[in-house]
This record gives structure tokens, C-alpha cells and sequence, in this order.
């Protein structure tokens, strides 16, 4: 499973913005495992999902590090792709 991230740096450290599709943001066990695995995978800094729907957000994570992920220049920063190995993600 492909992920792409965006890095943001918060005034309390990093934070990982994962886009994510709207099927993951609904089941909410599948997206809190994704959550801890890309915030293992990524040395322990938060991470926040977010789901566009039309142009409205969607989140699951910290409802204080929301703010960070609805700023218009998220989207003009550098993404980066992770490949998350789906028999791994299970096992999480």
C-alpha cells in the first residue's frame, strides 16, 4: 500500500500528514493502525491522516494537530512516498 506524505515542522516537532483514501478514513481500527505503523516506520513523530472530500477535510489522528493540515501551502510542499508492505500492516 502506497502512502504519500508531507512533512510539516510544528513548533513541538515534526508532524507527518498522510493522504489517505475515504474507505481508510472510515474504518477507524484500519486507519489507527496505519496511524501507529507509518508513526513506527517514521522514528515515532505524529501522525496525521487526512481525506479530501470535495473541498472539505477529513482527519484521524490528534484533533490539535489538525490546524497544521488545513493550511493551503501543505499541498506545495514536497511529498514522499512510503510502500507499506500490506502483509506487514496486517500484522500490526
Amino acid at each position: 500500500m502506497q502512502t504519500t506524505l508531507r512533512f510539516i515542522e510544528t513548533p513541538n516537532g515534526p508532524l507527518a500528514v498522510a493522504d489517505i483514501t475515504p474507505q481508510l478514513l472510515i474504518d477507524e481500527v484500519a486507519a489507527t493502525r496505519l496511524r501507529g505503523r507509518l508513526s513506527r516506520t517514521l522514528g515515532e513523530i505524529p501522525v496525521l491522516l487526512r481525506c479530501r472530500i470535495g473541498n472539505s477535510l477529513s482527519f484521524s489522528g490528534d484533533p490539535n494537530l489538525q490546524r497544521y493540515a488545513v493550511d493551503p501551502m501543505i499541498d506545495v510542499l514536497p511529498a514522499v512516498r512510503i510502500d507499506l508492505d500490506p502483509s506487514l500492516q496486517e500484522a500490526a
